[in-house]
């Protein structure tokens, strides 16, 4: 009798590795640097290392050819004790995982301090979206939130100065309170920042200046006015500016020509310019709202977004108004003196004198144009006055003129021609005919074509010029007709 029976083999064991090795970090070490401090050792090349701390895995790597292995914790370990526990398994199906071993060590970070709020000022007044400026750990992240609700307002990572600066969401007008923390990237974050208080108000500023060309605009070379009183004020309680209830909210002095009135809230206000701190004599040539009576109108919108309110145009965004300045200038004349066919006279003496017996005297331009300006110590006064125009061979004329705020223009007219001038000498060899003609005459225009010596002597010198070529062209034919016969 035959049995037949087969012999088979067990299947072959996992794949088992030893455990690896694990020196970092170092047994009984204390980490200061870092909240996510690396794994590293060595093991069997290709094998796949888990790092686990508290049971939960903290990070893997794959064992190098060097026979090294190293890995970096996915997330922040909190201060304290750790054990890093370090297994390996081959990388293979059903591979089992090696012995384990460990190492222990303590997280001790420095404290970070808090960071520092530089801007806005404590108690101080800032736009709707203000820069936030401050101080902090180089490399650190900061965050700066709304105290009232939490909301993250903006954030700055600090550079290497130790300043960091951003700016904020819009606020609402108001009183404000933020705060700030900083944390360094793997690191710990700060302790908060010391609440910071400020409000969000809008500053209406603007200059007083010496309206030289009389525009309503500050220009360039233009002088600023310092030591001028300006007023704001609020209408009260029945809204129209001017009656018994109006508010007076604060007063300015110009310096370096410019006025300021922080912390203003929306609504209505008037600027004032005070008269009486101006230099004497002066007058407004125009204010923003185009009444030229030293009163601004602003309204303050609430949907008003910069620090600087920059304009009075009712209604507007506060990025769009126009400049808040005043300009100022002495009362004048612009005198322009012409002889019977309007042609201007240069070089007239012209006198003006004004309603206070005030006499100002001066000589007309190569335009026949001379203006006359008041000043501090000798104003021009309004009213009637004379302006008195005379040449120097004697004609005058004489116009009453009412001087005005601003510039009074006045045509003086002189009877008669403007004196001629003297004929005109023969051009130079070295200038030809139309070339340039100077008048030397100082009260009369430039030539312009009268008959002269030249015109006289020019058909004659014309004629002895074609006698002179006509012979010389005589004599070569007869040289020729010579040459021939011969």
């Amino acid at each position: 009798m035959t049995t037949t029976f087969m012999i088979t083999a067990p299947p072959p064991s996992p794949p088992v590795v030893a455990a690896p090795t694990l020196t970092g970090p170092v047994n009984g070490s204390v980490v200061r640097d870092t909240v996510r401090p690396v794994a590293l050792g060595t093991g069997t090349i290709g094998s796949v290392i888990t790092v686990r701390s508290g049971g939960a895995v903290v990070c893997t790597a794959v064992v190098g050819p060097d026979g090294r292995w190293s890995c970096t914790p996915l997330a922040d370990l909190s201060a304290g004790v750790h054990t890093y526990t370090a297994t390996q398994r081959a990388n293979s199906p059903g591979a089992l995982e090696s012995g384990s071993v460990s190492t222990t060590f303590t997280i001790e970070l420095p404290a970070l301090p808090a960071p520092v709020i530089l801007t806005p000022a404590e108690g101080g007044f800032a736009g709707r979206t203000p820069q936030i400026t401050g101080t902090g750990k180089p490399g650190a992240q900061v965050s700066v939130t709304n105290v009232t609700d939490g909301a993250v307002l903006c954030t700055a990572l600090v550079g290497f100065d130790g300043k960091w600066s951003c700016r904020s969401s819009q606020l609402p007008f108001g009183g404000q309170r933020i705060k700030a923390v900083q944390k360094m990237p793997d690191g710990p974050v700060s302790p908060v920042s010391p609440v910071r208080n400020f409000t969000v108000a809008v500053t209406l500023s603007g200059a007083v200046f010496k309206d030289s060309n009389r525009n309503g605009r500050l220009d360039a070379g233009e002088l600023v006015m310092d030591g001028v009183r300006l007023e704001l004020g609020s209408a009260g309680p029945d809204g129209t500016f001017g009656t018994s209830d109006d508010v007076q909210l604060g007063a300015a002095t110009t310096r370096a020509g410019v006025f300021s009135f922080p912390g203003i809230m929306p609504g209505m206000y008037q600027l004032r310019l005070i008269s009486s701190t101006l230099p004497r004599g002066m007058y407004p040539t125009n204010d923003k709202d185009g009444s030229a009576d030293r009163r601004i109108v602003v309204d303050v919108p609430e949907t008003a977004s910069a620090l600087q309110l920059t304009g009075p145009v009712l209604g507007a965004d506060a990025a769009t108004l126009g400049s808040l300045d005043f300009g100022e200038m002495f009362a004048g004349i612009d005198v322009v003196v012409r002889d019977a066919q309007g042609n201007p006279i240069r070089n007239a003496d012209v006198s003006f004198t004004d309603a206070a017996g005030t006499v100002f005297t001066g000589r007309t331009d190569a335009q026949g144009r001379l203006v006359i300006d008041g000043s501090a110590d000798k104003p021009m006064a309004l009213g009637s006055g004379q302006v008195t125009a005379t040449l120097s061979d004697g004609r005058s004329t004489t116009t009453d003129v009412g001087v005005a705020t601003t510039v009074t223009k006045v045509v003086a007219q002189i009877p008669g021609d403007a004196p001629q001038p003297p004929a005109p000498t023969p051009p130079s060899p070295t200038s030809g005919p139309g070339g340039d003609q100077e008048a030397t005459a100082d009260q009369t225009l430039p030539y312009t074509g009268a008959i002269g010596v030249w015109d006289l002597l020019l058909p004659g010198l014309t004629a002895m010029v074609a006698g002179v070529l006509l012979l010389v062209a005589s004599q070569h034919r007869h040289f020729r007709n010579t040459r021939r016969q011969v």
